[in-house]
């Protein structure tokens, strides 16, 4: 018995993986489409992993203006 998955196109090979599970090979893509309201293209394909990146270091700049931000309330409470 020949039980074969058809081939992804070109551009979705570009940008991902295979996984295994026993013999069977599944396809495993990291691109998703995203909306962006205000952006001049809407739709795009992004990378979930590139995204993820961006938004650890936004939550790590947020979280070290926040600590800044508090000791300042804080020292401001003291005067």
């Amino acid at each position: 018995m020949n039980n074969q998955n058809p081939a992804p196109n070109q551009k979705d090979q570009a940008q991902s993986s295979f996984s295994s599970k026993g013999s069977d090979l599944t396809f495993v893509s990291s691109t998703q489409l995203s909306y962006h309201e205000m952006d001049v293209v809407p739709v795009r394909q992004t990378d979930v992993l590139e995204q993820l990146e961006k938004n650890i270091e936004t939550l790590s700049d947020i979280r070290y203006r926040m600590q800044f931000m508090m000791r300042e309330v804080r020292y401001l409470m003291k005067i």
